[in-house]
């Protein structure tokens, strides 16, 4: 079944740009930014509501990245079908080979600490797998740029499904990391894409549904005209 799709456009829009350096300021803010403890008084709770505010960061991005991949995976639709080698190639490798460049000078200083082939081994590992610094984003968005394909197919059951993923996945990993106080390393607790796959969704569903920034700057639904046009059997609302 086919949904209606916002239009593709290869302008770039700086409205989109602004909401990115919102989110960047609230990654410096998340870094920075730290709440010594909880006590229930107004200053603290005051830092605990910046605190998390801060925390959206990472959501905006994944959001913005899901609303933008959509137009992206139509381009690698051939008359054979879906080019998913190429796709991935455009999409998921050229965030990661940047973060291994960005990762190598992490490594290169880690190396005198490896006194053992077993933590040799394991700063390897963190080094492909994007592990070292806050780089586990670059590896979240790739699982998620992977899942895209597939995610966009049933929109709404996709919706549900990693919805239910996220939220049960996120209290499993409180309960390790805050009950049961084990420790584990960042790329191990957030590197996972399926306890942020739902922002990710957010931004595919409201894509595909045609939803664009005139619904939230003030145009709302009824900014879009009734034409409908046809392209590789998929149905677009032109604005």
């Amino acid at each position: 079944m086919s949904y209606p799709i916002a239009p593709v456009t290869h302008k770039r829009d700086p409205y989109y740009d602004i909401l990115k350096a919102i989110a960047i300021i609230l990654v410096v803010g998340c870094h920075t930014y730290h709440i010594k403890t909880f006590d229930l008084t107004a200053v603290n709770i005051s830092q605990i509501i910046v605190r998390s505010i801060c925390n959206a960061a990472v959501p905006i991005f994944l959001a913005i990245s899901g609303y933008l991949v959509v137009q992206s995976v139509e381009r690698y639709y051939t008359a054979n079908g879906f080019d998913y080698i190429k796709y991935i190639k455009a999409k998921a490798l050229r965030v990661y080979y940047p973060c291994l460049i960005y990762s190598a000078g992490w490594f290169i200083l880690d190396l005198p600490n490896m006194n053992s082939y077993v933590y040799y081994l394991k700063q390897i590992i963190t080094f492909f797998l994007c592990g070292y610094s806050v780089y586990y984003f670059v590896i979240v968005i790739m699982q998620c740029y992977i899942l895209t394909p597939t995610l966009i197919k049933h929109p709404k059951t996709s919706l549900v499904v990693t919805c239910a993923i996220s939220m049960i996945t996120i209290m499993i990993t409180s309960y390790i990391i805050n009950v049961q106080r084990i420790r584990l390393p960042l790329i191990a607790y957030a590197g996972p894409a399926y306890l942020w796959i739902i922002f990710f969704m957010l931004g595919i569903f409201f894509r595909k549904f045609g939803y664009s920034k005139s619904c939230i700057t003030g145009g709302g639904a009824g900014a879009y005209r009734t034409r409908i046009t046809n392209r590789r059997g998929i149905l677009y609302i032109l604005p």
